[in-house]
Parts: structure tokens; C-alpha cells; sequence
């Protein structure tokens, strides 16, 4: 979702989407 990876990315680690894990 490009929604949740945006949010991830501006939140951190909010949700456990595959963008924040990346990131992370």
C-alpha cells in the first residue's frame, strides 16, 4: 500500500507494513 508506506516512513514505525520494515 502506498498509503501505509508513506505514513510509515513519516510516522517510523506505526504500522508493521513492508515500507517501515525496509526503512527500519
Amino acid at each position: 500500500m502506498v498509503t501505509g508506506y508513506r505514513t510509515n516512513r513519516k510516522r517510523g514505525t506505526h504500522m508493521p507494513v513492508p515500507g517501515g520494515m525496509l526503512e527500519a
